[in-house]
């Protein structure tokens, strides 16, 4: 059945908008160059045949991006005490740096997304990481979210890894590793925030907070019992370890809660909100 002109028309103009902002946000007048520039770049990376091994004793550098950067827009950063450097990114996978971001190793060729929305390492443990899956926003125009497929963790600095199967399966905006017990594993998600009180066997949720943009946590550098979370227009504080929790007030609120906290002071925390 044909439909009126006019109807489609307007379909394919709403069409192309969006086309158009999806494949280049930035509006880059060069945006095709520079397509073409990273798809050469991927054509020329270095030991190709080692991105078609599923699985390996040692992971193997398979190259770097076209700028010898991750790949992705990021959503999240970790570094352990000897200056690793792993980075998430929305769509990009988790990847590894051991020269201080010169170049980079892509660490989730055989996961099960390439979404990834936090990364955390054992501050006691430096081989012990964790990575939630799921992203924020990946259409520019509906501004939704994506479900990750839980959480992996490693516990031999990356060479493999273990999908935590009782982890939230849901969109995972951060990681967090108690500093005092790293038995204690926090996971904010846009519905709240999820703990593991097993070094990530075991998942309860702690907090609701409504958060469909996103929920994030700070652990208070001088006591390891002290947990805020934001997220759904409030913050929240728990100081026995996310078993209670009591809503704050004094500030100001949006759909999205990005927390802060300094690492001399207990007195000082920030915030970033808005509604995008």
């Amino acid at each position: 059945v044909a439909l009126h002109p006019k109807i489609e028309e307007d379909h394919a103009d709403a069409a192309m908008k969006w086309l158009e902002g999806f494949t280049n946000p930035m509006h880059d007048a060069n945006y095709y160059e520079i397509r073409q520039k990273a798809y050469d770049g991927f054509r020329q990376m270095d030991n190709s045949p080692a991105m078609k091994v599923l699985s390996s004793a040692a992971w193997v550098e398979v190259g770097k991006s076209q700028d010898g950067h991750a790949s992705g827009r990021t959503s999240c950063i970790a570094f352990d005490q000897a200056g690793t450097i792993y980075l998430g990114a929305v769509s990009g996978g988790l990847w590894k740096s051991t020269d201080n971001g010169t170049h980079w190793i892509p660490m989730s060729e055989t996961w099960k997304t390439l979404s990834v929305g936090g990364v955390a390492v054992d501050p006691l443990h430096q081989n012990v990481i964790y990575c939630g899956t799921g992203g924020i926003y990946p259409d520019v125009w509906d501004n939704v979210s994506n479900n990750g497929a839980g959480i992996y963790k490693s516990v031999d600095g990356g060479l493999n890894w273990n999908l935590l199967s009782g982890s939230p399966k849901t969109t995972i905006c951060q990681m967090e590793v108690n500093w005092a017990d790293p038995n204690l594993v926090y996971c904010a998600t846009i519905g709240g925030v999820s703990i593991s009180s097993d070094a990530g066997n075991t998942w309860t949720t702690a907090v609701s907070l409504g958060a469909s943009l996103g929920s994030s946590i700070v652990l208070d550098p001088k006591n390891a019992a002290i947990i805020y979370a934001g997220g759904g227009g409030q913050i929240k504080k728990s100081v026995d370890s996310g078993k209670t929790w009591t809503t704050l007030s004094g500030y100001p609120t949006g759909y999205i809660m990005t927390l802060g906290m300094s690492n001399v002071s207990s007195d000082v925390i920030y915030l970033s909100t808005g509604s995008g």
